[in-house]
């Protein structure tokens, strides 16, 4: 006789079937990532183009310059080497050296800049005549010839020179790759050793990031948050367009997700933090590291707007902000937030009514919150009406001594005195307020005076705290 048997299923084979099915889930492989913007207006009016916005993202560790390193005989080759033509506007030229007894070996770096800025590439002097250097936007494919990825050379083939310098204009949200090998006459000498440094011609140096490539089917896109409203998600967009959205003050976030598991439409209404928590079972995305504040205003604002900053100083903080004209402008109401949600009025600056003149306007918040506050200026009209500005963040911290750091601008070495007995060492944040401590290390120490190794830390800005004091520091 056949026999059909029903099997009972005991809980510890169920938990076991469900464990297993759980298990064999793909994993979530959304990226951490840096959001930015060109620039961030200081108060965009509802529905203009001031809102929307040009963003980009930045992905992978942050590149450290001057880019060095050694080009060996096992590295990477190519049969093509890039010049220039020496024309205006440059054109690329690519030899072939297929038939030549050797190829060039090369190393490439990828490069994401968090703003655009017109930068000079420039290689030691020593190298002149041994270094070539190309730069290529949005993709690198050594084996083609010249394409219109090729964005710069260092070889002029018009002059016959290899350039020390080469001047390029990057774009914010845009991957450039540059490409570094020894110069194609006689047979290079490996290892082959390089130093290539970066400089803006105007402002800082963009930040440069490595770019993490997204696992398939993983998709970017920025939402909008109403801080007024418990943080709400308005609206979204893969290009930072927000010109949807009414007057308000807002956080921009980036996200990472995959987008078979999140259907970005179920964003709005939400919170980041919902979206993340997904109701106790986290959702396959990544929020932006950081957020961006933007503040809509009606397109009618009596004030046209022009800038708001905040200082902190030994005992207060400074605000500033400068207009271009007014109409029937009252006064301006001072506010301040620990969190960016509760606020606070702190005081009054007068307005100067309806001109078209140019005014600056400061205030002094002479009893400021430790630590990091929120502040922004709601404009009154003569009839009560009320127009909210942007929010700035200022940092404000009880000075308990002085300190004193040299060199500064800073190289391989940054000494710290004055500061007292104080036993704690010295932290180090970038602008972004992330702690790059762990570049720099501990040389030299007594009550009053700290020597730190800071070759590993990259160029740029920073702040240094040591005993309750603050001082922002540059390195070379």
């Amino acid at each position: 006789m056949n026999c059909i048997h029903n099997p009972k299923w005991s809980a510890t084979a169920v938990l076991s079937l469900f464990l297993s099915l759980l298990s064999a889930q793909p994993p979530c492989d959304a990226v951490d990532s840096q959001i930015s913007a060109d620039d961030l207006p200081f108060a965009a009016e509802s529905g203009s183009d001031q809102t929307n916005l040009t963003l980009g993202y930045q992905t992978g560790p942050v590149v450290s310059f001057p880019l060095s390193g050694q080009v060996d005989g096992a590295d990477l080759q190519t049969t093509k080497v890039f010049k220039s033509d020496g024309g205006s506007p440059e054109a690329c030229l690519v030899a072939d050296r297929s038939g030549a007894s050797h190829n060039t070996r090369y190393d490439v770096y990828r490069l994401i800049p968090n703003r655009s800025a017109t930068v000079t590439f420039s290689k030691d002097p020593g190298s002149q005549n041994t270094l070539l250097f190309t730069v290529f936007k949005d993709s690198f494919d050594p084996t083609a010839d010249c394409g219109p990825n090729w964005l710069a050379a260092s070889f002029n083939q018009a002059t016959g020179i290899n350039r020390l310098e080469v001047t390029v204009d990057l774009e914010l949200g845009t991957t450039y790759y540059v490409m570094v090998a020894p110069t194609a006459s006689g047979m290079p000498s490996y290892p082959f050793s390089y130093s290539l440094d970066i400089e803006a011609s105007v402002g800082a140096d963009p930040v440069m990031y490595t770019g993490e490539d997204f696992a398939a089917n993983y998709d970017y896109i920025y939402i909008a948050a109403d801080t007024a409203n418990g943080n709400a998600i308005t609206a979204i967009s893969p290009t930072g367009d927000f010109r949807s959205l009414p007057t308000g003050n807002y956080e921009i976030h980036g996200v990472n997700y995959d987008t078979l598991l999140v259907q970005e439409e179920s964003f709005i209404t939400e919170t980041p933090t919902s979206i993340q928590d997904n109701g106790g079972t986290p959702a396959c995305l990544q929020l932006s590291g950081n957020v961006l504040a933007l503040t809509v205003v009606d397109a009618a604002a009596p004030v046209d707007w022009l800038t708001f900053r905040g200082e902190g100083k030994a005992t207060s903080v400074e605000l500033f902000w400068d207009v271009a004209a007014e109409t029937e402008n009252d006064y301006f109401r001072i506010e301040r937030s620990p969190d960016g949600k509760s606020w606070k009025d702190i005081g009054e600056v007068a307005g100067n009514g309806t001109t078209q003149a140019y005014a600056a306007f400061t205030f002094t918040d002479a009893d400021p919150l430790p630590g990091n506050a929120f502040y922004r200026l709601v404009q009154v009209d003569f009839d009560g009406t009320e127009h909210l500005s942007t929010v700035v963040e200022v940092t404000w911290r009880k000075t308990t001594g002085s300190i004193a750091t040299f060199p500064n601008p800073f190289g391989d070495q940054l000494t710290v005195e004055g500061v007292g007995a104080v036993t704690d060492t010295p932290r180090i944040f970038d602008l972004q307020g992330r702690e790059v401590s762990h570049l720099v290390e501990l040389r030299e120490r007594s009550d009053e005076r700290i020597v730190l190794a800071t070759a590993a830390l990259p160029r740029g800005m920073y702040l240094l705290r040591w005993g309750g004091v603050e001082l922002r520091i540059v390195k070379n």
